[in-house]
């Protein structure tokens, strides 16, 4: 009997190694914060001052139903040693009838009303794209997928002011600019 133990504990902690490293790997869609310190690693100090950057997405894109692919949903994390918050998470909706591989966003970022309103065609204060996405995404499907490089302090950077200060009132809206399918080809988006 011990020599069966002494065979049997050896895969059984194994096991339990294996199920614990990988409950602890971060995955930024999930609900909550991811846990592992190095998923914060990365983060940007947002610049000082008197701002408040609202988030969402590009209506006039989601409004659109011939647009192939939007975003839906987007979720941040902020980090706990420093005033820094990015982008960890962005739900897409595809609406083509093809299967995407990879998605690659822009943001843009206006200014809000007093009344935290944005008017229409408020003119774009600063601009940008994110790196790649790659997605397995099939026609018809929604489906979360981990955002890298997007950064609240990068969409408040170019509106500082000389002193490195941001005041005011902003929002950053997240779109899709460019499709990749499954099959090869590729859209950008208006």
């Amino acid at each position: 009997m011990p020599s069966i133990t002494f065979k049997a504990l050896p895969l059984l902690f194994l096991l339990c190694s294996a199920v614990s490293a990988r409950a602890q790997t971060p995955d930024p869609c999930a609900s909550g914060q991811p846990s592992d310190p190095a998923y914060y690693a990365d983060m940007k100090e947002v610049p000082p001052g008197k701002w408040n950057l609202g988030g969402g997405f590009e209506k006039a894109q989601v409004d659109n139903p011939s647009a192939p692919v939007v975003v839906v949903g987007l979720k941040n994390i902020s980090s706990a040693k420093q005033r820094a918050v990015k982008y960890a998470c962005v739900e897409l909706e595809n609406r083509s009838a093809r299967a995407v591989k990879a998605v690659r966003l822009r943001w843009s970022v206006v200014a809000r009303g007093a009344d935290g309103t944005v008017a229409e065609g408020a003119p774009v204060l600063a601009k940008g794209t994110l790196p790649v996405i790659e997605v397995k995404l099939q026609p018809g499907v929604r489906q979360k997928a981990e955002v890298r490089g997007a950064h609240y302090a990068d969409f408040l950077q170019p509106l500082a002011a000389a002193n490195g200060e941001v005041n005011g009132q902003y929002t950053v809206n997240v779109g899709v600019e460019r499709v990749e399918y499954a099959d090869g080809t590729a859209e950008e988006l208006p």
